[in-house]
């Protein structure tokens, strides 16, 4: 449709051009909008209150151990091990997505390998024999997806965790050196994937007041650790777990870190009242993060394997009333130098242990720090104010429930509109010198009518939509979405969803619909291709996502797959129809046209001879 829209500009069409973008173009506009206004805020305000002692942590995320396509998870696994020895941490956190859960690249995604668990649990206790280290894993989406139930023979992950960490419960682990300690409290919000597209887990009403009253502690440092971001866990009254620790702690909040995974992307983070929340990239990508936890503020940079990891502590971004330089070394190193970038002053800092590292004389600016061990020297600098990298903020900032429902309801609205004005233009000759309804009474009152009903079904969806869990021994073991009695992807995962966001996109599928028949009866059949061609790439965008549904029953194929097939079967034919009622139109007269061009040469020929014929004479 872009090339399209461009070669109207080029032919002056200007008018017809705009007319037919509107609709998408005030989509992007929207959307736009509401990126720009849920970008992440100001860095958390974060004033320190220096400490001898202090805790270093790693975190890892989403393994995905699949020892049948790619064992290359487990090479990164064990050179993730090799560091521990140099880093010596005090726990290793996993936050979810052990295993991948399937066995070939699409196709029934709920599988369970014992293999895979197996070869997990042989890796790290590898690990251990290189370094003893408390190893606190959770579950993640690949880990319980479709496991119908957690006593469930395919409920393996349950055997596996080192934490020991019961099922949709609170755990914790703490840690403590002389009177400084932090408590890591670890979620597990999961009872099945399959849940509504505003949301991605599930923590009880319970499970989150534990989680308030393990925050209300006197711990030094408090870390929440789970698999989704916290804007995508929800609760039994439909909010969020970020809002509801924030409705009750306000800008009072305890955390000094949040981690997550799941998203499998790099430097994509949150701000939210006095903490951060941050994502971790999978180590898939071989990346993992450590966290330091010192002055009563946590701090944390992402590192690939094998690099030297170097973390400035103080000046750090939007940290307070620094007093003095210090610069966190993940190895021992013999030497540490700071070089101001502005104030072109260099100073050596001193270290008790060889890792961290720090100077009486406070650098506030940019800095190069320069480490020596054994012959090797390193070089990183590091820019004043900005320690993290925030490119993806926006993205666990954003409360998707909310701009997915405003996006329904405008697009309901101005589709809405639309329809109605093309059912008017053929009544009323007046309304099609209306340029936003004019296009539309092109289409049929039958096609305008059923795009209108099916917006209409699909807006409603959600309203009828509920969260149901059943139990067992007093225990919820699944969470799914229902509409009535019709239990929707039972053992989909969270992609099949049928939210508002998903209303969004049938509008989308709609208009397009709409737009490439109205263009078939106007008989512009370039035009109308391309919107055939625009249809069929929605049709196989969508379907990657419940591609892995297949092997289970095409009954649990999401309603926008028939929609979409529909759609197609539809427009096919009116292209069809319209081409060759064309064709019927254009042989008669083309034959006419020969017939009767023949004659009058024929007749022209004669009247020549004759005229020819009489000037002889």
């Amino acid at each position: 449709m872009v090339n399209t829209w461009l070669n109207c500009l080029k032919n002056r069409e200007f008018i017809q051009c705009i007319s037919t973008a509107q609709t998408f173009l005030i989509y992007v506009a929207f959307i736009f909008i509401c990126i720009i206004v849920n970008l992440p805020k100001k860095a958390p305000l974060r004033i320190i209150n220096p400490t001898e002692e202090y805790f270093t942590i790693l975190q890892i995320s989403d393994i995905h151990i699949n020892m049948y396509t790619d064992l290359s998870q487990v090479t990164n696994l064990k050179e993730f091990c090799d560091q521990l020895p140099l880093i010596q941490p005090d726990t290793v956190i996993v936050t979810g997505d052990i295993c991948h859960g399937r066995k070939n690249g699409i196709g029934f995604y709920p599988e369970k390998h014992k293999g895979d668990y197996d070869l997990y649990n042989n890796t790290v206790n590898e690990c251990f024999n290189k370094f003893s280290v408390p190893w606190f894993d959770l579950r993640g989406n690949h880990d319980v997806d479709g496991v119908y139930g957690r006593k469930n023979e395919h409920m393996l992950v349950d055997s596996y965790l080192f934490s020991r960490m019961n099922a949709m419960d609170i755990s914790t682990l703490k840690l403590r050196k002389g009177n400084t300690s932090a408590l890591i409290i670890g979620c597990d919000n999961y009872l099945n994937a399959m849940i509504s597209m505003e949301t991605e887990g599930y923590l009880s009403e319970q499970s989150i007041n534990k989680i308030i009253s393990f925050l209300e502690g006197n711990e030094t440092y408090k870390i929440v650790a789970t698999h989704h971001p916290s804007m995508g866990i929800i609760s039994d009254d439909k909010k969020y777990l970020g809002e509801k620790i924030e409705e009750h702690f306000g800008k009072k909040n305890p955390i000094s870190l949040h981690i997550c995974g799941h998203y499998h992307m790099d430097e994509m983070a949150a701000y939210h009242h006095h903490y951060f929340e941050a994502e971790l990239v999978t180590l898939q990508y071989g990346k993992y993060r450590i966290i330091v936890l010192k002055n009563n503020v946590a701090y944390f940079g992402d590192f690939i394997i094998g690099e030297l990891p170097i973390i400035p502590l103080c000046p750090g971004e939007n940290v307070q009333q620094c007093n003095q330089t210090e610069i966190f070394i993940g190895w021992k190193v013999d030497k540490v130098e700071v070089y101001g970038k502005e104030s072109l002053q260099k100073i050596v800092l001193s270290s008790k242990d060889q890792k961290l590292w720090t100077s009486p004389i406070l650098l506030n600016e940019s800095i190069s720090v320069t480490v020596s061990f054994s012959t090797n020297q390193i070089v990183k600098e590091f820019k004043f104010g900005k320690q993290y990298l925030h490119l993806n903020g926006s993205v666990l900032n954003l409360k998707m429930r909310g701009v997915a429902i405003a996006l329904s309801a405008l697009s309901f609205c101005l589709f809405s509109i639309r329809i109605i004005g093309g059912l008017l233009t053929q009544k009323l000759i007046l309304m099609k010198k209306i340029t936003l309804f004019e296009h539309y009474s092109y289409a049929s009152r039958s096609t305008l009518l059923l795009c209108l009903l099916v917006s209409i079904i699909f807006y409603f969806i959600p309203i009828i939509i509920g969260y149901n869990s059943f139990e067992i021994s007093g225990t919820k073991i699944l969470i799914y979405c229902g509409v009535g009695f019709a239990k929707i992807g039972v053992y989909g995962s969270h992609f099949l969803t049928h939210g508002y966001a998903l209303h969004f996109i049938v509008i989308i599928i709609l208009w397009t619909f709409l737009w490439t028949v109205c263009h078939s009866n106007r008989l512009n059949f370039h035009r109308a291709k391309l919107g055939i061609d625009t249809l069929w790439c929605f049709f196989i965008g969508t379907s990657v996502f419940y591609s892995f549904t297949i092997s289970i029953s095409i009954f649990f194929f999401s309603p926008l797959t028939y929609l979409q097939l529909l759609l197609l079967c539809v427009i096919n034919y009116i292209q069809w129809f319209n081409q060759n009622k064309v064709l019927s139109q254009q042989q008669p007269l083309n034959e006419n046209i020969n017939e009767n061009g023949f004659v009058q040469i024929e007749d022209q020929v004669q009247e020549e001879m004759i005229i020819d014929t009489q000037a002889n004479n």
